[in-house]
């Protein structure tokens, strides 16, 4: 049975098939490879035991019962807010939308951070790749919500890859970041473990773009942008051509600065 849904969106009618749903969230495997960035553990799992209970039935327990540590920030795919470049506390479950937003997928390849002509900082070296706003301009239509963004190339390995590991890690530019702030994009997506460069000293300058804090600042300021989030580590499947979606963040209603996220996307066609 389909089930769908009609909006109206940049002045025409439009409908989405609700069945057809995809998940860019990367399934977490306790047992076997995750992805992992900056060196952190894995995330793991045991049985919980507890004055004579053990959580497992294959050990003789009535029932499964798994006590889970992880990273959010390193472990898979999270969101985050603007509390984790703050001082006070902006909470995940009080900023993520519960409702669809309107979204646009885009792919990009990482250019050269030599042949730019954009600016990060000091860290930055000739070998490394970045996303430009000279890309984005051209690729990201004004008037969405949230921004997809699906780096090229896109193997399937990027869903278990060891990014501590990896060479040249893609990030924004300070103008990129910049950019999606000037298009009112408030919720954005990518496939890569953080919108800045693995190793910058701690600076973290397109997050603090991309919200809208002065660089070093902890604190949020008149301009600050406290209902935008970022969700990094998702993995966009091929089979899904760039465009218009409808999307749904579904957030761990967690009273932390970042959370376990399983973003869905539904495509939707232009009725008039």
């Amino acid at each position: 049975m389909e089930l769908s849904a009609t909006l109206q969106f940049r002045g025409k009618n439009w409908t989405a098939n609700l069945r057809q749903g995809t998940s860019l969230a990367i399934p977490l495997d306790f047992d076997n490879q995750q992805p992992n960035c900056f060196g952190t553990p894995p995330a793991r799992r045991e049985a919980w035991k507890s004055r004579g209970f053990i959580g497992s039935t294959a050990a003789g327990g009535s029932c499964n019962v798994d006590s889970i540590q992880l990273i959010p920030h390193c472990n898979g795919t999270h969101i985050e807010t603007i509390a984790h470049i703050l001082h006070g506390q902006v909470p995940i479950a009080e900023v993520a939308p519960t409702g669809p937003l309107l979204a646009q997928l885009v792919s990009v390849t990482p250019e050269p951070w030599a042949n730019c002509g954009e600016t990060y900082s000091e860290c930055s070296l000739p070998g490394d790749l970045v996303i430009t706003a000279r890309q984005l301009q051209v690729l990201v239509k004004p008037g969405t919500e949230a921004v997809i963004l699906r780096t090229l190339p896109n193997p399937p390995d990027k869903r278990i890859r060891n990014w501590s590991q990896t060479p040249a890690v893609p990030y924004l530019t300070r103008e990129a970041a910049r950019l999606l702030v000037q298009l009112e994009i408030q919720h954005l997506l990518l496939d890569l473990p953080s919108l800045d460069r693995g190793d910058d000293q701690g600076q973290l300058l397109a997050h603090h773009e991309f919200w809208q804090v002065p660089s070093l600042s902890r604190q949020a300021g008149p301009q600050s942008r406290l209902k935008a989030t970022i969700t990094e580590l998702i993995f966009v499947p091929d089979g899904l051509p760039d465009g218009d979606y409808l999307l749904l963040l579904q957030a761990a209603a967690w009273l932390t600065d970042a959370a376990p996220c399983n973003p869905i996307v539904f495509p939707f066609c232009c009725l008039t």
